[in-house]
């Protein structure tokens, strides 16, 4: 071939070339079926057309059919190629602008093609195929001459060279087999995680003559055998074998990059309890859950309230790149306390007292109030008797709520009284005159209350604060208590004994009566025994005691015994004795008494016999005149003259051996009804009241009767 028509077929290849790689959506067609050309395809053109096509340019073909020609093969010795006439139209070169490199000037070009090896210019070839290429400027298309078919039997060997295997025919004769003879496995396309299986492709233009197999894919993680198409990240290899020809392909499955992960917290929000919060961790792409073991977690500012924060951090060589942060929350807690307590049985003491035991809490700080507005950390006290409302509340910590305030009530009680006791007078007589019974504490401004009761503790009195006074001798009971305060109690009621003691009376002893001589009548002994409390009673001779000054008549020396019998407010005396002598009357002498002594009030009367009627005589002294009632004992009546005046009449009675009078009755009438009395004698005193007042002794009148 000369240079010159190497040149034209090399321009004329370049222009096919340019045709497939520059138009696009250009199919190489051939044929009157119109199929689509690929590797392998023969293209017989014994009597036949071809033809190319622009699929999206109308205006190329300008209303016409451009598909006319009908090509026979030529050889060319000179050049010992295979020359295909008028192949290619001179309107199409127009389109893709390379009219200028071509060598024909007539409007077609034509296909040169040098025979195969083992072929001569006498095989005559039956049209063309492509023998390689997809038909893009970085793979054109390569063509090459088919022949018919001879008898041959295939033998195939194949040898890998990276991801490519590439079958080779050993049987004897020529092989018919000239495309598709090699078989390249294709990593995945798409090597970005998505939980999907990354599959390797085999190609698809293979001869499956060459290829009889069905082949499968094999896929390694570094020497490891996977069962399956990987779907996680990583580096991998796709390996395919024909026969002994391994043709393999590296990948990597890249970790899918989370920018905007979901993350969810379980919970969301806690109550502080000192322990660090760790919420469970949900990490989310899209709506797929994104494993644990894809990432880390950790907490920070997650014990204490307030906003915590976790942190997404991702791993390493997992399928994800994923990172983020969430916050959640921790909300203060109630406090933990023991809560005060009422103080119970507080008494007054005088002193402040606490009213509430403290209580305590480690959560917050404990405060206390008694208005309910003003608060602090002190107990509050009090001195005074009363109710007191305490409120206490918990002023809360940074990780703790406040409490709201509660109120206790708090009473302290009264006192017992600390009132000192009123003291007993010591050393009371009887002076006929009221006496205070008591002397009350001086310097002190208790008020007490007394009554006075008998030995029963029956009232003789009701309260009062005037201090008791007594008149007569005797025993008395006096009931006090002392009135309380606002801090103290009434004091319990006591009882005193005090005791007005008997007065010694003033006695003027009797004295004998002097010149006394016998006369025939009787004679009063004695005189001029007077005393100031009690009565003179008289004893004749050793006889009985009796009030009665003792008379006689005959001439004689008699012993007077004489003492003054005590009553209710008045001691005794011891006994004493008077001797006294009536003379003989012829000789108109008489003894001298041994003893003499002066003579106190005396009272005289007349012994009645039962039945008869005494004489009721008030004795005085001898100066005085003898006041005589006219009395009259009728059976157990006894009567007695009224007493101007009078407004009424006590009757006192004594019978013989009694220490004392006894107060027997009191009529307005002037008569008194003795029929209680035991038959014996009495003395009966009579005393009448004027005005209120009872009578003075020696304004009464006293006399014996003999009650039979």
């Amino acid at each position: 071939m000369t240079k010159t028509r190497t040149s034209r077929l090399l321009s004329m290849f370049l222009c096919v070339c340019m045709v497939f790689l520059c138009i696009p959506g250009m199919s190489f067609r051939a044929g009157a079926d119109v199929t689509q050309w690929k590797i392998g395809d023969s293209i017989n053109l014994a009597g036949k057309w071809f033809y190319y096509d622009d699929t999206d340019s109308v205006n190329i073909k300008r209303g016409r059919d451009l598909a006319h020609t009908v090509v026979t093969p030529s050889y060319k010795g000179g050049y010992k190629q295979w020359k295909f006439a008028d192949t290619i139209e001179q309107d199409q070169m127009y389109k893709i602008g390379r009219i200028d490199s071509l060598h024909d000037s007539h409007g077609t070009q034509n296909i040169w093609l040098t025979p195969p090896a083992g072929k001569t210019g006498s095989d005559v070839p039956t049209g063309f195929r492509i023998k390689s290429g997809s038909g893009t400027m970085d793979d054109p298309y390569r063509f090459e001459l088919t022949y018919a078919a001879t008898t041959h039997t295939h033998t195939w060997g194949y040898n890998a060279s990276g991801a490519t295997i590439t079958a080779n025919c050993t049987g004897t004769g020529d092989c018919d087999i000239t495309a598709g003879l090699t078989m390249t496995i294709s990593a995945p396309t798409s090597l970005t995680y998505d939980g999907t299986a990354k599959t390797a492709a085999l190609s698809t233009g293979y001869n499956t003559t060459a290829f009889p197999d069905t082949y499968t894919i094999e896929y390694y993680k570094g020497t490891a055998k996977l069962d399956s198409a990987p779907a996680d990240a990583g580096t991998y290899t796709a390996k395919v074998t024909a026969g002994t020809a391994t043709a393999s392909v590296d990948f990597t499955i890249t970790p899918k990059t989370v920018s905007s992960p979901a993350i969810t917290l379980s919970p969301e929000s806690y109550i502080y309890d000192g322990t660090a919060k760790e919420p469970a961790v949900t990490v989310k792409d899209g709506t797929t859950t994104i494993p644990e073991s894809e990432y880390d977690v950790s907490y920070s500012d997650n014990t204490n309230v307030g906003t915590a924060k976790v942190t997404v951090s991702d791993n390493e060589g997992g399928n994800y790149v994923v990172s983020g942060e969430k916050t959640f929350t921790i909300a203060k807690a109630e406090p933990a306390f023991a809560a005060p307590e009422a103080k119970t049985d507080l008494i007054y003491t005088g002193d402040e007292q606490e009213l509430v035991t403290r209580g305590t809490t480690e959560d917050g700080t404990m405060e206390y109030s008694l208005d309910g507005n003003s608060y602090s950390e002190d107990i509050p006290t009090a001195v005074n008797v009363g109710s007191y409302t305490v409120y206490w509340r918990i002023t809360g910590d940074n990780n703790h709520s406040d409490k709201a305030p509660s109120a206790l009530t708090v009473s302290i009680a009264k006192a017992d009284s600390d009132a000192l006791s009123p003291m007993p007078v010591q050393g009371l007589v009887y002076t006929g005159e009221e006496q205070a019974l008591l002397t009350v504490p001086t310097g002190n401004e208790t008020i007490y209350y007394y009554k006075l009761t008998d030995d029963e503790g029956n009232d003789l009195t009701d309260y009062s604060t005037e201090i008791p006074t007594g008149t007569d001798a005797g025993m008395y009971n006096v009931t006090w208590y002392a009135e309380g305060d606002d801090n103290h109690n009434d004091s319990v009621p006591q009882t005193i004994t005090v005791s007005i003691a008997k007065a010694d009376p003033v006695v003027t002893a009797p004295h004998a009566a002097d010149d006394l001589k016998e006369y025939g009548h009787p004679h009063a002994l004695v005189k001029g025994g007077t005393t100031s409390g009690g009565t003179i009673w008289y004893s004749l001779d050793g006889g009985d005691f009796s009030t009665d000054i003792p008379i006689a008549t005959e001439a004689g020396t008699y012993t007077v015994t004489w003492m003054v019998m005590g009553d209710d407010n008045y001691n005794g005396t011891e006994e004493e004795t008077i001797y006294v002598v009536i003379a003989v009357k012829e000789d108109g002498t008489f003894p001298v008494p041994a003893e003499d002594g002066s003579a106190p009030v005396y009272y005289s009367a007349v012994k009645a016999p039962s039945g008869a009627a005494p004489s009721l005589v008030a004795g005085v002294s001898e100066e005085e005149e003898m006041l005589t009632w006219n009395a009259q004992l009728s059976g157990t009546t006894l009567t007695w003259d009224a007493k101007d005046g009078a407004d009424g009449y006590v009757i006192s009675i004594r019978g013989k051996g009694d220490k004392a009078f006894r107060r027997l009755d009191r009529v307005t009438e002037k008569s008194a009804d003795l029929s209680n009395l035991k038959p014996g004698t009495y003395i009966v005193y009579v005393r009448y009241e004027k005005d209120g007042k009872l009578a003075k002794c020696r304004q009464s009148a006293r006399a014996v009767i003999e009650i039979g």
